[in-house]
């Protein structure tokens, strides 16, 4: 077995020699490759039970959503990490003798250049979310074996694409964000008020009020441009029933 770090692609030239001359050489001699992601997710339960893991594929908008997710985490009393590209490695993580609820994973993409697809895979997240403005890959890797819910920017850049590719694990949604009104199973906006239609019994009916433009404006955030940071961030939240009250009470102190 042969575990690969994120920046060994650099060794490579060409965008094309990345997952195939490689993987090609070892495949031919029955080496196993691992991405640095799935080894940390096959010892995560070697030291008590293991977090859920909520995996974020990294841009400078998701920096945003994270940082804000684990404020309001923080403040939920829901013991919380962020690791992974531009934070501690997962394995430091697992490695502290404290135990977390939650591990934010934040993913380069060049963690996924050796990930496998789902099930051949072994890793299935909470929950994963990406905010990808730009590009045409409609690899759906990232989102694959996802258990809860798929969180994808609607209506922009390639992650719809990427979600209905995905291979999940049964019973996983999509949850869209967006800013518009919201479709059952999506948050986004009603007349300036910000809504929760994902994570509620009666989608079909209700919707929950999370906070309004204004207020969010008053506290400093840049609006509309931090927006859908802000509505990645109450997706990750309220997937582990992080009230809108208390989430509003964060968004209030940016």
């Amino acid at each position: 077995m042969l575990c690969l770090c994120p920046g060994i692609w650099r060794w490579f030239p060409q965008e094309s020699d990345r997952g195939t001359r490689l993987s090609s050489n070892l495949g031919t001699m029955g080496v196993e490759i691992w991405s640095d992601l799935e080894l940390a997710w096959r010892l995560r339960d070697k030291s008590g039970e293991p977090a859920d893991w909520i995996m974020v594929q990294q841009d400078a908008e998701t920096d945003i959503a994270v940082d804000l997710a684990l404020r309001i985490f923080q403040a939920a009393s829901v013991p919380t990490r962020v690791v992974g590209y531009g934070a501690p490695p997962v394995l430091d993580a697992l490695r502290e003798p404290r135990s977390y609820d939650v591990l934010i994973v934040q993913v380069s993409r060049e963690s996924l250049v050796w990930r496998q697809r789902y099930p051949q895979s072994l890793m299935t997240p909470a929950l994963t979310v990406s905010l990808q403005a730009e590009g045409e890959d409609a690899s759906g890797v990232f989102f694959d074996g996802t258990t809860r819910a798929c969180v994808y920017r609607k209506g922009v850049g390639p992650t719809e694409a990427q979600v209905q590719d995905a291979d999940v694990v049964e019973g996983a949604r999509a949850i869209g964000i967006g800013l518009d009104s919201p479709g059952m199973s999506d948050i986004g906006l009603v007349e300036g008020i910000i809504v929760d239609r994902a994570f509620l019994d009666d989608r079909a009916h209700q919707a929950l009020e999370i906070s309004t433009l204004e207020e969010v404006r008053e506290a400093g955030w840049d609006i509309p441009q931090q927006l859908p940071a802000l509505l990645a961030a109450i997706a990750i939240t309220r997937s582990r029933d992080v009230s809108p009250a208390l989430i509003a009470g964060v968004l209030s102190l940016p």
